[in-house]
């Protein structure tokens, strides 16, 4: 469901784009947070539930990192579709699902089965040929502007003296 909504979010902010290009879209998510933290915090105390109870430094250190991590990964999503495909925005987006347990791995040594490795690999080999293929296109796609703009200047050059000819 997170990345139904994540595709529909991404899609809405590249649609918004074209008919807004001044809107601010990277403050999108950061707006969002501003809002909804108040807003949750608001309904917790309403319900009579304290805000701080029970939370040790054991709670309160990773939750302020991953908003920390989040808050400054989700406005470059959201400026990230007017740069990239939603491919490539979903592929690296994966990323994170490949770097999870290698993180875990470093910081505590539990080691990631096969099957993880094996899915990380292949998400990896994906990106690597997707962005060997842009690379490709792109490369290729120069030469032919370059061989069409030497075509037409030549073909350029050769018409002027016939001009000048005709018009002396």
């Amino acid at each position: 469901a997170t990345g139904i909504m994540l595709s529909v979010s991404i899609n809405t902010v590249r649609a918004f784009r074209k008919p807004y290009p001044k809107l601010p879209i990277p403050m999108i998510p950061i707006s969002g947070g501003a809002f909804l933290f108040p807003l949750a915090t608001a309904v917790t105390v309403l319900r009579g539930h304290s805000l701080t109870s029970g939370l040790g430094a054991q709670f309160v250190a990773p939750v302020v990192l991953i908003g920390v991590a989040i808050g400054g990964a989700y406005p470059f999503l959201y400026a990230a579709p007017k740069l990239i495909t939603g491919a490539e925005i979903s592929c690296v987006i994966l990323l994170e699902a490949v770097m999870g347990p290698l993180w875990v791995y470093v910081g505590f040594g539990t080691v990631p089965g096969v099957s993880t490795l094996a899915g990380g690999a292949l998400l990896l080999l994906t990106l690597l040929a997707h962005e060997a293929h842009a690379l490709w296109e792109s490369k290729r796609t120069a030469a032919r502007i370059r061989a069409a703009s030497a075509g037409v200047a030549e073909g350029q050059v050769a018409a002027e003296p016939a001009r000048s000819e005709n018009v002396v």
